[in-house]
């Protein structure tokens, strides 16, 4: 348990210098709940540059020139139009969606269920934050720099 409680502290010390290169652009949210503690397998923000007239194209240009990356979005996708929801392909005989073992309705996502997931989807921010901390160091200050000229 020592082990895990080690690489999860380290997992937040990756986060926390990602919120510290975003923590004055207004077009860049973190995540953050405040009644939760993450584990930060992943760092994840949303971009708001558009409210801002700075388009995520433009984002990824610079950020790109400055030597950085970011993931968008996870799947590209809404989880429930991903095709192991969308087209049952999870464990056998339908479950767990149509399982015959639930009484219930069948679960139906048609198209634009959750808007919200899919306005925000593609205005995710994502850094797998288990690889070296030195990467993250750079990528983290990449990140600022693009802000800084954009902003």
């Amino acid at each position: 348990m020592e082990k895990a409680k080690k690489y999860v502290e380290e997992l937040i010390g990756v986060a926390s210098l990602y919120d510290e290169a975003v923590k004055d652009c207004p077009w860049i949210v973190i995540q953050n709940e405040k009644n939760a503690k993450s584990t930060y397998h992943f760092w994840a923000s949303t971009f708001r540059g558009e409210q801002h007239g700075i388009s995520m194209e433009e984002f990824m240009k610079v950020l790109g020139e400055e030597g950085g990356s970011l993931y968008i979005g996870y799947t590209g996708m809404p989880a429930y139009k991903h095709p192991l929801i969308a087209q049952r392909m999870g464990y056998g005989r339908g479950c767990p969606l149509d399982c015959p073992h639930h009484k219930g309705t069948g679960n139906q996502y048609p198209d634009d269920l959750c808007p919200v997931a899919e306005d925000i989807f593609h205005r995710m921010l994502l850094v797998y934050t288990f690889s070296d901390r030195e990467y993250h160091l750079r990528n983290a200050e990449c990140l600022n720099k693009a802000i800084k000229r954009l902003s």
